[in-house]
């Protein structure tokens, strides 16, 4: 079994130690990434602000260049979601909707099934407690769910 303790014995920072560290990123220095490499210019953006090494959670902003729906998915762990800039409608597995703003949030539990939409130029800011990690029930998105606004109710 192995045992995570904040002992520096060989001179390597421990786990502990890492995660006890200051994390400071100015937005010049983000690495924006593209989710989703194959849809182009349209793929939401994400740059990773921080990773939890022993416990796997990620921290991270997404920009969503266009309009899009993130198919039912879950998690196995977490999810907490801000709404820095723009709209984003939730949905969860009952089918229960609706709209976050500017401020607003949602919490996730583990291995709850839940939707999306977010609209052109929406900024989150959310954290993963199992990382970059989805189960996609339906499969992950397409091309298809590029544009697309949250059905009206």
């Amino acid at each position: 079994m192995t045992t995570v303790t904040d002992q520096n014995t060989a001179g390597v920072a421990t786990p502990l130690e890492r995660l006890a560290r200051v994390v400071e990123k100015n937005q010049i220095e983000l690495k924006w990434e593209a989710m989703l490499p194959h849809f182009g210019y349209n793929s939401p953006r994400s740059a990773v602000l921080r990773f939890d090494p022993v416990r796997g959670a990620t921290t991270f902003l997404t920009l969503f260049p266009v309009g899009m729906h993130v198919p039912r998915h879950s998690h196995k762990k977490a999810e907490k979601t801000f709404v820095l800039a723009g709209v984003q409608t939730f949905e969860d597995a009952s089918g229960s909707r609706f709209e976050i703003r500017d401020g607003g949030n949602f919490s996730v539990p583990a291995n709850s099934i839940h939707q999306t939409w977010a609209a052109a130029g929406t900024v989150t800011l959310s954290v993963l407690e199992d990382g970059l990690r989805a189960d996609w029930p339906d499969g992950p998105p397409t091309m298809s769910d590029i544009g697309k606004s949250a059905p009206a109710e």
